[in-house]
């Protein structure tokens, strides 16, 4: 049985969650401004990867997501329950 990688919503272009709880940044092209040329930035690829959650003193593991303008920790059993079962009915039902 193959794993499911679906897109984390608010996040889409940049993180996937599976249905095993993993979570990985997706490969995209980045803009970087190159020092000698301000005005020729350049484009790379950013491989994507499987991100390392952390454990909080509840025993949870948390992610970190990150995106432009926006960075929010986020719990990986909560992210599955989204992505894969839709929004709980209250916060303790993750």
């Amino acid at each position: 049985m193959a794993e499911i990688w679906k897109p984390i919503e608010g996040f889409e272009d940049f993180y996937e969650v599976s249905d095993l709880g993993r979570v990985r940044s997706v490969d995209r092209h980045e803009t970087i401004p190159t020092p000698r040329k301000p005005s020729m930035p350049m484009r790379r690829l950013k491989r994507g990867r499987i991100l390392k959650p952390w454990p909080t003193r509840g025993g949870y593991l948390v992610a970190s997501l990150r995106a432009p303008g926006k960075k929010k920790p986020a719990r990986v059993a909560g992210l599955v329950c989204r992505v894969f079962h839709g929004e709980p009915p209250s916060p303790k039902h993750e």
